[in-house]
């Protein structure tokens, strides 16, 4: 019998709302989500967990999401594909700085639900083509 293994994302996110809209629009499309709140609890879900796609919220009210993205940089930098930023600030040098640097890509606040949709399934199916 064959299992299916549904793709697994990391929403760090601190605003409990915004997590559950973006989570009920990924877990309807059969992506399983987990949650991080602060960024030292996404560092330690990362270090011990295979995620597909990594979600960054920048302003997280317990630490920085910048800094879950120079741990992924500094130290596990074939991650950062895996990586979507959302950011209050979509400027195009702030959008060409972190792409740049190597991530999946950035969204703008306020997230629209299917956006975020769209961009995870983008990320998942680059990722998935670089593996095979």
């Amino acid at each position: 019998m064959l299992t299916s293994i549904l793709p697994r994302v990391l929403l760090v996110e601190d605003d409990s709302p915004v997590f559950v809209v973006i989570a009920s629009v990924l877990e309807a499309h059969h992506i399983q989500v987990d949650r991080a709140d602060t960024d030292l609890a996404a560092i330690g879900l990362v270090i011990g967990e295979k995620y597909g796609v990594i979600i960054v919220d920048v302003k997280l009210v317990h630490g920085v999401g910048l800094t879950v993205l120079k741990h992924l940089h500094d130290h596990l930098p074939h991650l950062l594909p895996s990586l979507v930023v959302v950011t209050p600030d979509d400027s195009e040098k702030v959008r060409v700085e972190l792409q740049a640097i190597g991530i999946c890509d950035v969204i703008p606040k306020p997230v629209e639900p299917q956006v975020i949709l769209r961009v995870v399934q983008h990320c998942l199916d680059l990722n998935a083509s670089t593996v095979n």
